[in-house]
Protein backbone atom coordinates (compact mmCIF):
# COMPACT_ATOMS: atom_id res chain seq x y z
CA UNK A 1 0.00 0.00 0.00
CA UNK A 2 1.15 3.86 -0.79
CA UNK A 3 -0.28 7.04 -0.68
CA UNK A 4 0.08 10.06 -3.43
CA UNK A 5 0.26 13.66 -2.84
CA UNK A 6 -0.45 15.58 -5.69
CA UNK A 7 0.81 19.26 -5.87
CA UNK A 8 -0.21 22.09 -8.56
CA UNK A 9 3.75 23.53 -8.72
CA UNK A 10 6.34 25.20 -11.06
CA UNK A 11 9.32 26.85 -11.86
CA UNK A 12 10.74 28.98 -14.64
CA UNK A 13 13.36 26.21 -15.51
CA UNK A 14 11.18 23.47 -15.81
CA UNK A 15 13.56 20.71 -16.65
CA UNK A 16 16.49 21.33 -14.21
CA UNK A 17 13.23 21.66 -11.82
CA UNK A 18 12.47 18.12 -12.93
CA UNK A 19 15.75 16.77 -12.21
CA UNK A 20 16.05 18.26 -8.88
CA UNK A 21 12.26 16.75 -8.07
CA UNK A 22 14.02 13.59 -8.89
CA UNK A 23 17.02 13.88 -7.25
CA UNK A 24 14.69 14.92 -3.84
CA UNK A 25 12.82 11.29 -4.14
CA UNK A 26 15.93 9.08 -4.73
CA UNK A 27 17.53 10.70 -1.64
CA UNK A 28 14.21 10.21 0.82
CA UNK A 29 13.60 7.61 2.51
CA UNK A 30 9.95 8.06 2.70
CA UNK A 31 8.91 9.14 -0.80
CA UNK A 32 8.86 5.96 -3.05
CA UNK A 33 8.20 7.79 -6.47
CA UNK A 34 7.26 10.93 -8.21
CA UNK A 35 5.15 11.83 -11.53
CA UNK A 36 4.99 14.86 -13.19
CA UNK A 37 2.48 15.34 -15.44
CA UNK A 38 2.39 18.85 -16.86
CA UNK A 39 1.64 21.34 -13.99
CA UNK A 40 0.74 18.38 -11.35
CA UNK A 41 3.17 16.57 -9.56
CA UNK A 42 2.81 13.85 -8.05
CA UNK A 43 4.49 11.66 -5.49
CA UNK A 44 3.97 8.03 -3.58
CA UNK A 45 4.45 7.67 0.12
CA UNK A 46 5.87 4.70 1.02
CA UNK A 47 3.49 3.10 3.81
CA UNK A 48 4.78 2.10 7.12
CA UNK A 49 4.60 -1.50 8.30
CA UNK A 50 1.96 -0.21 10.97
CA UNK A 51 -0.60 2.23 11.22
CA UNK A 52 1.49 4.80 13.27
CA UNK A 53 4.67 4.63 10.87
CA UNK A 54 2.52 4.94 8.06
CA UNK A 55 1.33 8.37 9.63
CA UNK A 56 4.99 9.25 10.43
CA UNK A 57 5.84 8.73 7.03
CA UNK A 58 2.86 10.55 4.67
CA UNK A 59 3.44 13.61 7.76
CA UNK A 60 7.69 13.53 7.32
CA UNK A 61 6.66 13.30 3.15
CA UNK A 62 4.81 16.36 3.41
CA UNK A 63 7.14 18.24 5.45
CA UNK A 64 10.22 17.17 3.13
CA UNK A 65 8.00 18.30 -0.10
CA UNK A 66 7.05 21.37 1.55
CA UNK A 67 10.45 22.50 2.37
CA UNK A 68 11.91 21.44 -0.67
CA UNK A 69 9.20 23.54 -2.74
CA UNK A 70 9.64 26.71 -0.50
CA UNK A 71 13.65 26.59 -0.78
CA UNK A 72 13.90 25.90 -4.37
CA UNK A 73 11.57 28.53 -5.31
CA UNK A 74 8.13 26.29 -6.84
CA UNK A 75 5.31 28.19 -6.92
CA UNK A 76 1.46 27.32 -7.13
CA UNK A 77 0.04 27.31 -10.30
CA UNK A 78 -3.47 25.59 -11.78
CA UNK A 79 -3.39 22.40 -12.59
CA UNK A 80 -4.96 22.44 -15.56
CA UNK A 81 -3.52 26.01 -17.37
CA UNK A 82 -0.38 26.15 -15.54
CA UNK A 83 -1.56 29.48 -14.15
CA UNK A 84 0.88 31.23 -11.54
CA UNK A 85 -1.14 31.81 -8.61
CA UNK A 86 -3.23 30.68 -5.63
CA UNK A 87 -5.28 27.38 -5.85
CA UNK A 88 -7.98 26.75 -3.28
CA UNK A 89 -8.63 22.80 -4.46
CA UNK A 90 -7.39 19.85 -2.42
CA UNK A 91 -8.08 16.19 -2.53
CA UNK A 92 -7.88 13.42 0.33
CA UNK A 93 -9.14 10.06 -0.80
CA UNK A 94 -11.71 10.66 -2.66
CA UNK A 95 -13.45 13.78 -1.74
CA UNK A 96 -12.74 17.28 -3.72
CA UNK A 97 -13.04 20.10 -1.60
Amino acid sequence: MSFTIALSVSRDDAEEAAAQLHQMVKESSVLKSISLNQYVTTFTVKAGMTKAKTIENIHQAVTEILEFLQTNGFYTVCGYSGEKGPVGLYQIGDSLS
